[in-house]
């Protein structure tokens, strides 16, 4: 006997067109079918002649079905002008950056790391 609405039409809906239509009309939907398309699809196919119709009926027109998830940006993208400053040694400031450490501030660096790091500094106590 053929059904009155072909399960397979609702495959032209986006999933949460389809559980949205779903939760209006009533029709009971699992976790997984509210969260895989096939598997509600599938659902859709156990579904009575009725509960198909209403769903047909609870449905936006395809052709004017919502993007969820999608919202289009119509103002064009802000462009900003970065400028520059020179890089000049005259300054003074801009001579130090990036350069390599001398030994004794590596000294310096080496032994605040281990005083903080080594057995002792890590060490438990008893507290009483």
């Amino acid at each position: 006997m053929p059904r009155a609405v072909d399960p397979a039409h609702f495959g032209n809906y986006e999933r949460d067109q389809l559980k949205d239509a779903c939760e209006a009309i009533g029709l009971e939907l699992g976790r997984a079918a509210k969260r895989n398309k096939q598997l509600l699809l599938k659902r859709l196919g156990k579904a009575t002649d009725a509960e198909l119709k209403r769903l047909e009926q609870a449905l936006p027109a395809v052709g004017k079905r919502k993007r969820y998830d999608r919202e289009v940006e119509t103002r064009p993208a802000k462009r900003i002008k970065v400028t520059l400053a020179p890089v000049s040694s005259s300054t003074g400031r801009n001579e130090a950056f990036l350069s390599v450490p001398n030994e004794t501030v590596l000294q310096k660096c080496m032994s605040s790391f281990i005083d903080h790091t080594g057995n002792r500094a890590l060490a438990r106590g008893i507290c009483m």
